[in-house]
């Protein structure tokens, strides 16, 4: 270059973004690149299929932690995360209330309407009362999680036969940890 040129150095020629691009090059290349990946992420979202259908829950007529009547017609409409579990037992039931209790906990802080629900395993020592105590003890919000109960007839069409799940008892009377055998799932409804 020439001494008497009106050219400048290249970092001072053109107007300020021109200057900029030559002096900083990496900078506008990370820019475009954080501009390209944001416009293009929405395009790229994976949402999953649904999943299969495996089988359709019976109807039932059952009671809650109230007292109350609960039914396939009150969840109808309602996707609804189903549990089996009873208050006595010391081994896996409290393990299934945890994850019961942090999806709870996950779907209010993530504002997703889905509708937990606990089926007892020992209808005749769970009682709408005892599930009531239970739910209030493991701090249950009840009025997106329900403790339910029947008679041992209906609980046992509804799990065996209507959840394709165990629940087996050896014989009346107390009950130990192995006297009730029921199924560790999270069913999906």
């Amino acid at each position: 270059m020439r001494a008497d040129s009106d050219m400048g150095p290249p970092g001072e020629r053109g107007g300020w973004l021109q200057r900029k691009f030559v002096r900083y090059p990496w900078h506008f290349g990370v820019g475009l690149l954080l501009l390209v990946i944001t416009g293009t992420r929405p395009f790229m979202r994976h949402i999953p299929e649904a999943p299969p259908v495996l089988f359709q829950v019976p109807d039932f007529a059952l009671q809650d932690q109230d007292g109350q009547p609960f039914s396939l017609a009150s969840m109808r409409g309602k996707v609804w995360v189903a549990g089996f579990i009873f208050t006595t037992c010391p081994s896996v039931c409290p393990k299934i209330s945890r994850a019961m209790l942090d999806l709870q906990q996950r779907y209010a802080r993530n504002g997703v309407e889905v509708e937990l629900v606990s089926f007892s395993v020992d209808p005749e020592n769970d009682t709408p009362a005892v599930l009531k105590r239970y739910a209030e003890n493991l701090g249950a919000d009840e009025d997106h999680w329900r403790f339910v109960t029947g008679d041992r007839p209906a609980m046992e069409a509804l799990v065996v036969a209507g959840f394709k799940t165990a629940m087996d008892r050896r014989e009346p009377g107390p009950v130990d940890m192995y006297d009730i055998a029921h199924s560790e799932k999270l069913v999906l409804i």
